[in-house]
Formats: structure tokens, C-alpha cells, sequence
């Protein structure tokens, strides 16, 4: 902590210090978690109690209802959001607008709490991709696909959907396949031809059998894909 924030040794123990491990402690942090979540965030004893730590913590409480569920993101995230409780209160109620409330708004800023605290019109761009390529406004599916577009820059997405093509598949049936599974495209080029090969040339599968359940190409070929069609190709010579 102090690595990271050697000016902690200036503080004021009883007016600066002191107040916020003590507001830490009523939001849940105990002993060795309080240990944890102040070393990898050590922002939390720099910045302003009433005018930052505070409202930041108030703002996230609108977005996590859970008390396990702020912990968490304090923990993770509050380098992220401490600084900027203006910001994250307007982006999600942007998101809310997209119709991305309650449980999803939760897991989003939870596991990805750098949406939260993007510009505007970063944000717009990334919901505008995915409603232009079919996801709709009010959608469970929309914030898969935000989360998939805002972690690939324009042209590497773009290069995983050709990959796709090139294995013999049309724009419209891949861009149906990321509709169908967004995460399909957080694997890797390579991992993705390989096992559309193994899928297409080894089980033989259809590629309609792959358009309308991509989410094949998101499991693990070795533990699930290729045993459970041995089982099957067992099943059948027995039935045979």
C-alpha cells in the first residue's frame, strides 16, 4: 500500500486515517480483508472521506443491493470507481435505459466495473455496435454482447468475425453465431478454427448444427465436445 501510496505515512491518523478505516469497517471489511482491500486499493486512505470515498460508495449502493455484492466490488474495482461517483451514477442509468437493470446493472459493474466509468460516448458507440448488429434494446443478451465489444478494439473484432467466414460460413450466419454466443469471440482466432474444424471434419457435424448452437464452440473440446461424441457414437453402434 504504502508502495503504491508512499504519501499514507503523511496522513493524520485521527482526522484522516482513522475516519475511513473506520467507515470501511461499518461497510463490512474486518481483519485481514480490510488488510487486502487497503493494499490493492490504497486510494481508499488518500482520497477525500465526505467528498469521495462517501458519495462513491453511496452511488454504487443504487447499482448493488447486496451488502456481499459491494464488498466484492469494492475489492476489485475501487480504484476504478472510487474517483468518479458522478460518472458511474450517469452511465448506469444509461444502461438502465437499454433496459439493463436489477441483477444484470449489478453484474456488470461487479465484474466490469470499467463500463462505469467510460465517456458517454464510448459507451453509446459500444451499445449502438450491438443493437446494429441484431441485439435488441431491453434484452438479456445485450449485455453479453457489450461486455465482448468493449474488450476487443473495432479492428480485432472485426478480423474474429472474418475468421469465422473463413471457414465457410456466410457474414449473416456469423453474425447470427454472435448473436447466439457473444462470448464466441473472447476465444482466439486459432482456438476458434480449430475447433470449428474439429466440429465440421471430425464429428461432422452440419454447419447448420453450428449456426443455430454456437455455443458448442465456446466449450472445451477435450473434456466436453469430443467425450460426449464418443458416448453418442457408442450409443448408436449399440442401437445399430
Amino acid at each position: 500500500m504504502i508502495g503504491v501510496q508512499p504519501q499514507v505515512l503523511f496522513s493524520r491518523v485521527d482526522n484522516t486515517l482513522k475516519p475511513k478505516i473506520e467507515y470501511l469497517q461499518l461497510l463490512g471489511f474486518r481483519g485481514s480483508e480490510l488488510g487486502e482491500l487497503l493494499s490493492s486499493n490504497p486510494i481508499l486512505l488518500t482520497c477525500s472521506l465526505n467528498n469521495t470515498l462517501v458519495p462513491s460508495v453511496e452511488a454504487t449502493k443504487k447499482i448493488v443491493n447486496e451488502e456481499k455484492d459491494l464488498i466484492k466490488l469494492l475489492r476489485r474495482n475501487a480504484n476504478w470507481i472510487i474517483p468518479y461517483h458522478r460518472k458511474i451514477l450517469r452511465n448506469a442509468a444509461f444502461f438502465q435505459s437499454c433496459g439493463i437493470v436489477g441483477s444484470q446493472l449489478s453484474y456488470l459493474c461487479i465484474q466490469h466495473a470499467r463500463l462505469f466509468v467510460m465517456r458517454d460516448s464510448v459507451l453509446r458507440n459500444y451499445v449502438s455496435r450491438a443493437v446494429n448488429m441484431g441485439f435488441c434494446i431491453n434484452s438479456r443478451m445485450l449485455v453479453r454482447a457489450v461486455v465482448v465489444i468493449s474488450g476487443l478494439s473495432f479492428d480485432t473484432f472485426n478480423r474474429k468475425l472474418e475468421s469465422i467466414q473463413s471457414c465457410g460460413f456466410s457474414k449473416q450466419e456469423t453474425v447470427q453465431m454472435f448473436r447466439k454466443a457473444p462470448t464466441l469471440l473472447q476465444r482466439s482466432e486459432k482456438n476458434l478454427k480449430v475447433k470449428i474444424q474439429v466440429c465440421l471434419d471430425k464429428i461432422m457435424l452440419p454447419k447448420s448444427m453450428l449456426v443455430k448452437n454456437p455455443v458448442i464452440l465456446t466449450l472445451s473440446m477435450e473434456k466436453r465436445v469430443i467425450p460426449r461424441w464418443r458416448v453418442l457414437q457408442l450409443l448408436i453402434s449399440r442401437v445399430t
